[in-house]
């Protein structure tokens, strides 16, 4: 293209401030420092699109969808259980620190919006009734994250 690095990125982020996603191999395999597409498409569902919207719009498969989906409430749950600390939750979740931290920054972000916070609470809500249903908390009566702590 004969144009330089800081002229390739300079124009990509003119792009998308203009709401086109560009996609980078980076971005593609969840490479860098950027926001991932999973955080992207987890707002789209707090938002209370559909999955066949989210599904148009992200260019992603409704099982695809479901895992990013999964993953997040995952660290939501943990949240909800009191742990906060984002390398117990990583430990907990078995998700990366990285995705967890950006997990959390949409969490904290969706916290000032009525419709992501009502979204929260039902995700919240719909998967509390996996409490007690492994051994091991039904084993133990510490948290977990305390027992990976061994107090």
């Amino acid at each position: 293209m004969s144009v330089s690095l800081s002229t390739v990125k300079r124009d990509i982020s003119r792009i998308k401030q203009r709401g086109i996603e560009v996609v980078t191999r980076g971005y593609l395999h969840n490479i860098g420092r950027g926001q991932t597409h999973k955080v992207k498409i987890i707002g789209m569902y707090l938002d209370g699109k559909t999955y066949s919207e989210i599904k148009l719009t992200a260019r992603h498969s409704s099982g695809a969808i479901k895992r990013y989906l999964e993953s997040f409430t995952k660290v939501l749950m943990a949240q909800s259980k009191g742990i906060y600390e984002r390398k117990e939750i990583s430990a907990v979740t078995g998700i990366s620190e990285g995705l967890v931290k950006q997990y959390l920054e949409l969490i904290t972000e969706s916290e000032k919006d009525k419709t992501r916070t009502e979204n929260l609470k039902d995700l919240i809500k719909r998967n509390s009734y996996r409490e007690g249903i492994k051994k091991t908390a039904k084993r133990y009566s510490k948290p977990l994250a305390a027992m990976m702590r061994g107090l």
